[in-house]
């Protein structure tokens, strides 16, 4: 399962949720967070679950299943 950095992205930003702020509230570095948000990483799927949980919505919300894109590599 990869992440969808822009819907992360999108409801931090909907909750007010800062960048750093969030980042230490789901136990990752701010510069970590970023390249999730901008697609540039994909999180283990517990931090996924961290990442989800902090925003309040289920794992598929920030999800994508789609096979046909590269993997993209911490």
């Amino acid at each position: 399962m990869r992440a969808n950095g822009d819907t992360i992205r999108t409801l931090r930003e909907e909750r007010g949720f800062p960048l750093r702020g969030f980042a230490r509230r789901v136990q990752v570095s701010p510069a970590q967070l970023s390249r999730i948000e901008r697609s540039q990483s994909n999180p283990r799927p517990d931090l996924l679950k961290r990442i989800a949980e902090g925003l309040g919505v289920r794992i598929t919300t920030i999800a994508c299943h789609h096979e046909s894109e590269e993997p993209v590599h911490e």
